[in-house]
């Protein structure tokens, strides 16, 4: 990920934003939940990291999160 204020490299968040949804498809949603937290730490509102990371907290049983991040996602 890139330095704070920073432009972050679109390719690398594409790549962790595929490692993620492969993390969630093998059923590792911690992993999928960290990785998407740091793209969104460089880039607040990505939608698909918010999509991926409710989800994610979807298949971790935290429902009131996962509703607040797919919304966020929507908007």
């Amino acid at each position: 990920m890139g330095a704070p204020g920073l432009p972050t490299d679109p390719d690398s968040t594409s790549a962790d934003l595929d490692r993620a949804a492969a993390a969630l498809a093998r059923g590792d949603a911690e992993e999928a939940e960290q990785l998407c937290r740091a793209v969104l730490a460089d880039n607040p509102g990505q939608p698909r990291a918010l999509t991926l990371l409710g989800t994610a907290r979807l298949r971790r049983g935290d429902f009131a999160e996962a509703e607040a991040v797919l919304e966020q996602a929507r908007e």
